[in-house]
């Protein structure tokens, strides 16, 4: 794990919390370049939106940078994880600017497993630990931005299926209607939940963004 939220020449931010239950959480997370940063505010310019969507399983860690004051506010400093530094990379070669990241859970758990074996609970007790709970309405329409592509790589388990299925189902309407990129990894066979060999598909099928409008 880096030291900083500098990556490349990316930015990274976040959004963290806790659960009611007293577990950490976070509720996005965004890989940002520097262009698009206010030097005065430290924080994305006003006008710029993310340009493209990941959507993974949950979070691995919660690595705000100012510790507890990093909490409880959009766009906190976050240090990033080698899986930031590996979709930084992909977004660099593809010319997109703004990545955000989403998770089917918010959960902070570093072993997927146990995410995966806490799920039926979670979905019991907690259903709000889902941003595509209905619960959830205004968070979801506050972060999830429409009219970009979007990449669905949460991987295949059985305690997840059932909301998964509901979260496709939400995603692929949104898709549809304005007719954006939807790339499902999680639907590809010959793809597990290894991040890098998510990251390799995706750069596979992942379109260029016109270079007019990249950063050089």
């Amino acid at each position: 794990m880096l030291t900083t939220n500098e990556l490349l020449d990316y930015r990274c931010f976040g959004y963290f919390y806790e659960l009611p239950t007293g577990e950490e959480a976070r509720k996005y997370f965004d890989i940002v370049h520097h262009e698009l940063v206010d030097e005065n505010t430290g924080e994305p310019q006003k006008a710029a939106q993310p340009d493209i969507i990941i959507v993974l399983l949950n979070p691995a860690s919660v690595n705000p940078m100012n510790g507890l004051k990093g909490y409880n506010c959009d766009f906190s400093p976050a240090i990033p994880a080698n899986v930031h530094a590996s979709l930084a990379l992909l977004i660099n070669t593809k010319n997109y600017q703004y990545l955000r990241i989403l998770n089917l859970s918010d959960f902070a758990y570093s072993n997927s497993e146990s995410i995966i074996s806490a799920f039926p609970r979670l979905e019991m007790k907690l259903p709000e630990h889902s941003l595509f709970d209905p619960s959830r309405a205004e968070d979801f329409d506050r972060y999830f931005v429409k009219g970009i592509p979007v990449i669905i790589a949460w991987g295949k388990h059985k305690s997840t299926a059932n909301l998964a299925y509901r979260a496709l189902n939400k995603i692929k309407a949104i898709s549809e209607q304005e007719g954006s990129f939807l790339l499902n990894i999680s639907e590809e066979e010959q793809v597990d939940d290894n991040e890098m060999e998510v990251v390799n598909f995706a750069w596979k099928k992942l379109p260029k963004k016109p270079i007019s409008y990249a950063c050089v």
